[in-house]
């Protein structure tokens, strides 16, 4: 039983180094080209 739980910890774990900079690399992604998009507005306003 024990065995098991260890075992499916380590899925989890391994899965969630490989997805957490995926989700990461997607909030940047929005982040940044919602600044840059702000920056150049600001730019053609000025």
């Amino acid at each position: 039983m024990k065995m098991r739980h260890l075992k499916l910890l380590k899925k989890i774990f391994i899965g969630g180094s490989i997805l957490l900079p995926v989700f990461a690399a997607l909030l940047v992604v929005p982040v940044t080209a919602a600044s840059r998009i702000m920056a150049s507005e600001d730019t053609q306003m000025i």
